[in-house]
């Protein structure tokens, strides 16, 4: 009885809900590989450098293969985050409180670099495509979509083989899986030691956190350090179970390519469209919907690369509001190169792009 009575305890725990939403916060993210691999559809925006690797496995028949890849990686992402979390979040904390409108310009523009791996055999037509749509995890707002078209493009640009690369390369689904997975850690460091949600996701946490009266912020390792330590709990468990579970159902994730596309591509448009218009209960959102996919068609057909848009859309709104924003109180560029951090982070985007264009060029080679 005094076993049921404990456990009873502690399902009646405030810390239950909050523990539940860690648990949903590294499935949900890992999860998203899965339509990433086998449809060519990114479950969350994380997934979008998976796609690369991941579905030209899908179309040799090694859907498994990568599905295992992903699922390895992702377990490996929010155990490194954790361990980085439980060991430097107050030494982070201290580096994120200096990020103002030019880091953050410095940040996104370094982000935006990574534009040069995922521009397909054409640089022009991937800048064109980062337009038709113009530390990650760390950088509060920033959240984890261009964590790993970042870590992608640096792999490629590391690689032995880089022209392997979107064409079913391991290190393509690893690197890019490791490190969405990683933004985990990175984006709870800000939220827990300062109060500010390193992304969409972790705004749920604080809000869950204040509700059941715990503030998060400097304090919180003072006042409440038994949450902390429950929050480290949960995602090295969540983590364990997710690789677990995860590989236990590659087989039957796999299943569904066995369905005719006539069929399930029909059903995934309904299943958009609800979604879509579940949202706000507005056609108008579905309509656009349907623009979009016409306008990512015809950009397929002509061969511009789509992952450029996809982070030139979820980038390009924040760099132009705190380039604005920054232009509005220093009155000029300057101070991308006067302070040190966005001097450093736009040395960081011309080295990357360097290297980038390297590996380009080592590509072209005969007999490379």
């Amino acid at each position: 009885m005094d076993i049921f009575a404990a456990i009873a305890g502690l399902l009646a725990s405030p810390m239950v809900p909050m523990l539940i939403l860690l648990g949903m916060i590294v499935g949900g993210i890992t999860g998203g590989c899965i339509s990433a691999i086998l449809l060519r559809i990114p479950g969350t925006p994380n997934c979008v450098a998976t796609i690369e690797d991941g579905y030209a496995f899908t179309l040799k028949g090694q859907a498994a293969k990568a599905l295992g890849l992903a699922i390895c990686a992702s377990v490996f992402g929010p155990l490194f985050s954790a361990i980085i979390l439980m060991t430097f979040a107050t030494i982070l904390s201290t580096f994120a409180l200096k990020f103002h409108f030019p880091e953050y310009v410095a940040a996104f523009i370094l982000a935006l670099s990574a534009v040069i791996a995922v521009s397909g055999e054409s640089l022009l037509k991937g800048a064109i495509a980062a337009l038709i749509g113009t530390m990650v995890g760390i950088v509060p707002a920033v959240g984890g979509s261009p964590a790993g078209l970042i870590a992608y493009a640096q792999a490629r640009s590391a690689a032995r083989d880089p022209g392997s690369f979107g064409k079913g390369a391991e290190g393509g689904v690893v690197a890019a899986e490791a490190a969405n997975n990683a933004t985990i850690g990175g984006a709870l460091i800000t939220a827990l030691t300062l109060g500010i949600p390193g992304d969409t996701v972790t705004a749920m946490l604080v809000g869950a956190l204040t509700i059941q009266g715990v503030q998060p912020g400097p304090l919180m390792f003072l006042n409440s350090p038994e949450v902390v330590y429950a929050i480290y709990a949960a995602i090295l468990l969540a983590s364990v179970m997710m690789f677990f579970f995860m590989m236990g159902a590659t087989g039957p994730l796999v299943r569904p390519l066995n369905i005719p596309k006539p069929i399930l591509l029909p059903g995934l448009f309904v299943v958009a469209c609800v979604g879509i218009y579940s949202l706000n209960g507005r056609m108008f959102e579905v309509w656009i919907m349907c623009v979009l996919g016409l306008l990512g068609f015809l950009l397929e057909h002509f061969r511009y690369p789509l992952a450029p848009m996809i982070l030139g859309f979820l980038l390009g709104p924040p760099l132009e509001s705190n380039l604005r924003q920054m232009l509005g109180q220093y009155g000029s560029l300057m101070p991308l190169v006067t302070r040190p951090i966005p001097l450093v982070l736009l040395l960081g985007a011309v080295a990357f792009v360097a290297v980038s264009l390297r590996a380009r060029r080592r590509e072209r080679l005969p007999g490379s």
